[in-house]
């Protein structure tokens, strides 16, 4: 009698479990991916070569009817940057370092990164230059 309370009780467990609904998989908060960027920014008087950093970033999608949906966001990041003056003898070209913004609508972005440079008989001051880039 023990062995059949047992057994009955046993399965009604898992008949019971069997029938509960499914959970479907919860969408994602957060996610951690790498994204570079290859940009071209200026301040009037010198250009810059931008390469993306590290950076925060905040991404949506856009649902466009019969298409893809359209990436879109905002980050804040640091540009490792090759900064080039035309109007210098020596050391034309030097890497220096830029914090600023990107917003960017599928793989084209506006980029607004700050530098901390000094010109020739100027002290050094930030100084923010604006540019295009590409997102790989």
């Amino acid at each position: 009698m023990r062995v059949l309370i047992f057994a009955v009780f046993f399965f009604s467990a898992f008949a019971a479990k069997a029938q509960l609904p499914v959970n479907e998989p919860k969408p994602k908060k957060a996610s951690f991916s790498l994204m570079g960027s290859l940009g071209v920014s200026t301040d009037l008087k010198a250009f810059y070569l931008n390469f993306g950093g590290p950076a925060l970033r905040f991404e949506s999608k856009i649902p466009r009817t019969g298409k893809t949906s359209l990436s879109c966001g905002i980050l804040a990041g640091v540009y490792p940057s090759l900064w080039y003056h035309p109007d210098w003898t020596a050391d034309k070209i030097r890497p220096t370092l830029g914090a600023g913004f990107q917003l960017f609508v599928q793989k084209i972005s506006l980029i607004v990164p700050f530098y901390y440079v000094a010109y020739p008989n100027q002290s050094a001051k930030w100084r923010a230059s604006f540019g295009l880039a590409w997102r790989f």
